[in-house]
């Protein structure tokens, strides 16, 4: 009897995906809870809180704004309408204004978890790192299993790391750059390298589009003690123009990796850009233990010269990607101008 009623519960698997399901269709049904008026004027404001919210999917914020605020004058003591407008405010950048609007509707619904993950992100935003941290603990003190804060609080923690221990060594490469006297790089262990092609392009059809195909192989020396894994990537670049620019990618996810002694990692991306590359620079930032605590150290990787790089066909960057991981194309033209 005992083997069968084992044999009739859902399976571990099973479970989660019931329990994700559920979790789901709950907070589906308390946003519309939330979205409902309740007000003898429902017909009329929940029919322009749907507008404003289209508006924002719309990316309108400005109208989104209008539309909202017309709520919060009809019913002024709809938590809702304060809260969909600090999104609207939120994508303005007006986190000041935002902050104001979700402190309102907290007042009238004080258990609204994503009003208060969303005033903590315009503290962060404003740089009010303490304040944004309170406010995404307060979320999870009502709903532990919010994904939403708890991504948050992690992003906080990843960011405040990377700025710690990348900061300064872009700051230095961007100098270098700025200076055209680029200090050389080295990988910590020397083996670890990358190296670039350029794409070929129709120029008659793409006269200002520059595209590069990267490659990456990250070593972790033999004689290296425990694991370490990734946490961020940085990549200098400087163009032909002069113009500099440098970001970082957080290594989550799939694009993390973790090394023991004597492992490689392998990755390939491409990158397409408005002007011709000159210079580019670039490393990632390790994470380790010593004596039961993290321990962080950047790895750098030597300057590239792609100007002076091989030149492929696109159908040759498959060929060349063999045995690496393929992490997506970044096109610096439409999220940077660059």
């Amino acid at each position: 009897m005992k083997q069968k009623d084992q044999e009739n519960q859902p399976t571990p698997v099973l479970n989660e995906y019931l329990t994700g399901e559920l979790q789901s269709c709950v907070e589906d049904a308390l946003r519309s809870c939330w979205e409902d008026s309740g007000d003898a004027k429902a017909l009329w404001v929940n029919a322009e809180m749907a507008r404003g919210i289209q508006l924002l999917d719309d990316q309108k914020a400005d109208e989104a704004v209008q539309a909202f605020t017309r709520v919060t004058e009809l019913v002024p003591n709809f938590a809702e309408g304060w809260h969909k407008r600090s999104i609207a405010y939120y994508a303005k950048q007006e986190f000041k204004k935002a902050i104001e609007d979700c402190k309102k509707a907290l007042e009238l619904n004080p258990r609204h978890y994503w009003c208060l993950t969303g005033m903590g992100s315009c503290h962060y935003e404003l740089d009010q790192k303490q304040a944004a941290r309170e406010c995404w603990q307060a979320a999870l003190e009502i709903f532990p299993d919010m994904p939403g804060a708890r991504a948050k609080i992690d992003e906080a923690e990843l960011k405040d790391i990377m700025d710690e221990h990348l900061r300064p060594v872009i700051d230095r490469f961007v100098d270098g750059f700025q200076h055209e006297s680029p200090e050389p790089a080295m990988a910590l262990s020397g083996a670890s390298h990358w190296d670039v092609h350029r794409i070929k392009m129709d120029r008659e059809n793409f006269p200002d589009v520059w595209a590069y195909f990267f490659r990456v192989s990250v070593r972790r020396p033999s004689q290296g003690e425990g694991e370490v894994r990734s946490r961020a990537r940085f990549y200098v670049l400087r163009g032909q123009d002069g113009k500099v620019f440098p970001f970082t990618r957080p290594t989550i996810g799939e694009s993390s990796f973790s090394l023991n002694a004597g492992d490689e990692y392998k990755f390939c991306w491409c990158l397409l850009t408005g002007r011709e590359l000159q210079r580019a620079a670039a490393g990632m930032l390790l994470e380790g233990s010593a004596d039961g605590q993290p321990e962080f150290h950047s790895e750098e990787l030597p300057v590239l010269f792609p100007m002076g790089a091989p030149e492929i066909d696109p159908s040759e960057a498959a060929t060349l990607g063999d045995g690496y991981t393929f992490t997506g194309h970044l096109d610096l033209r439409a999220v940077a101008g660059f």
